[in-house]
This record gives C-alpha cells, structure tokens and sequence, in this order.
C-alpha cells in the first residue's frame, strides 16, 4: 500500500491505516498534534509538486 502513495494524488486512511503506513502502534488516544504530524508525514510521502 505505501507503494501507491507515491502516485496518489489524494490519500483518506482511517486511523488505523495511517498508523500501518506510519508504521506506528495503533492507538485510539491519538491526540490532535499527533495527528497533525501523521498528517505531514504521510503528505512527504506522497508525489511532489507538479512542475
């Protein structure tokens, strides 16, 4: 699944499945600047700027 982020242009994971991406323990008291950080990272993972 990582392998397709790269060529998505929009991504919507459920919690669960940003943490898989993430590689990250899943956690149901993910607070909100956590998610705010999962958010940018799985944004860096995702295709760059169009040129």
């Amino acid at each position: 699944m990582r392998s397709y982020i790269h060529d998505a242009d929009i991504i919507t994971p459920n919690l669960t499945e940003a943490a898989f991406l993430l590689d990250e323990p899943y956690r149901q008291d993910v607070g909100e600047q956590e998610v705010r950080d999962w958010i940018l990272r799985l944004s860096d993972m995702g295709p760059g700027p169009s040129s």
